[in-house]
């Protein structure tokens, strides 16, 4: 895949986004991909080829980036886009400050309410419908579980950013088909127990490879000469955009071109700014699953992207 070049991909993947560093470039010296798990590895392999370094950090989308400001954007997000009320956002001001890993008590109980409210929606996409599909489900029957339980799932939602029981439900079914399962030459003598879950709990409840901020991450790759795209679906409530921008202002990077929109067929697609290193894209009426809301746009932001260009700013 000649000329695409130095990337670091990241998918919709939230805390996983924190938990490891995945360098990876596609370029006519290398075979096919490479991972690399240290800034500095990247940067080597931008000093060995330099004449692919031309793409740069691939798309993080919907990203958690840093727990105070994601954190303090969810709740922010949650008050102005209507989904609780004036009164509950009053108390997480109060009561809560998002620098601290641990929130307190009274933290915990409003920032509840919010997950509350989400239950009724779909917290990827604000404005979707809610996934009523097969509530007999085992992904189904494990949120209710959860939702039962308070804590537990406040702690869920809060650490598992990307899960829908939807879309768990229809992976699970394709998974759990034995053809497909011998063509990932997974489960092979079909006698392992159970079956495959997008979620495990066993997994999520003992994991604890991750870190409050990858800001000084970002700052490195800009410094090493990659070039960082950072985009997010203005509907999507649990990264929202609001924390993003937060995020990205953090830097402290120059700013090369002012907040504008951007455009697909003659429509506003989005909006864009442009630092010294990094642009931050939001794209309209995504959730956290921009392909799956809004393809067309997310195709046009990664083949923009892909060609070092710069997205469409007149009809």
């Amino acid at each position: 895949m000649k000329g695409f070049s130095l990337g670091l991909l990241f998918w919709n993947s939230g805390h996983m986004v924190r938990r490891r560093e995945l360098c990876r470039y596609f370029m006519q010296p290398c075979i096919g991909l490479e991972f690399w798990t240290s800034v500095e590895k990247c940067r080597r392999c931008a000093r060995r080829n330099p004449e692919h370094t031309k793409s740069g950090v691939k798309h993080a989308g919907n990203p958690i980036t840093n727990d105070y400001y994601d954190s303090k954007g969810l709740a922010e997000y949650a008050w102005s886009h209507a989904v609780v009320s004036d009164e509950v956002y009053d108390r997480i001001k109060k009561y809560c400050n998002f620098k601290n890993s641990n929130w307190s008590d009274d933290c915990s109980a409003a920032m509840d309410i919010v997950y509350s409210q989400y239950r009724e929606i779909d917290i990827y996409n604000i404005y979707a419908p809610k996934c009523l599909l097969n509530q007999t489900s085992p992904s189904s029957a494990a949120q209710a579980f959860f939702e039962n339980d308070q804590e537990h799932f406040r702690r869920r939602i809060h650490m598992f950013s990307g899960y829908d029981p939807c879309y768990s439900s229809y992976a699970e079914d394709y998974f759990n088909k034995q053809e497909v399962q011998k063509a990932f030459h997974a489960n092979i003598s079909g006698l392992l127990p159970g079956k495959w879950h997008v979620c495990s709990d066993s997994i999520l409840n003992s994991y604890n490879f991750s870190v409050f901020s990858v800001l000084p991450i970002y700052s490195k790759l800009i410094k090493a000469g990659l070039r960082v795209w950072l985009y997010s679906g203005d509907a999507d409530g649990r990264v929202p955009v609001i924390g993003s921008r937060y995020c990205v202002e953090a830097l402290g990077l120059p700013t090369k071109t002012q907040w504008q929109p951007w455009y697909l067929d003659k429509q506003v697609a989005g909006r864009f700014v442009e630092y010294q290193g990094m642009s931050m894209v939001t794209v309209r009426g995504a959730g956290h699953l921009v392909p799956l809301n809004k393809p067309a746009e997310g195709l046009t932001l990664i083949n923009t992207f892909l060609r070092g260009e710069q997205l469409p700013t007149h009809r």
